[in-house]
């Protein structure tokens, strides 16, 4: 989504690195638009994917795992199950 031409829009500035503006080059040369243009739309799909949500944690990818798995429940108490641990 483009705005018009003749709308005065914002500007904004921000810095990248330099693999991430070869990258942004790169997919603007492909797409045979202008880095503005990709930037806009990635934007604009981040930001579109909800306000607000809430970001993952690590426990929220594996909490259907818990409690699955058998052996004892507290290795930390019981240090002959990590005799042979790491080799």
């Amino acid at each position: 989504m483009n705005p018009p031409a003749t709308l005065a829009v914002p500007t904004i500035t921000c810095k990248v690195s330099p693999e991430l503006d070869a990258r942004l080059s790169a997919t603007s040369r492909a797409r045979r638009t202008t880095k503005s243009v990709v930037v806009r739309e990635i934007l604009e799909a981040q930001l579109s994917r909800g306000v607000g949500r809430k970001a993952l944690r690590a426990y929220d990818l594996v909490k259907h795992l818990v409690g699955r798995l058998s052996g004892p429940r507290d290795l930390s108490r019981q240090g002959r199950h990590m005799d042979d641990f790491g080799e």
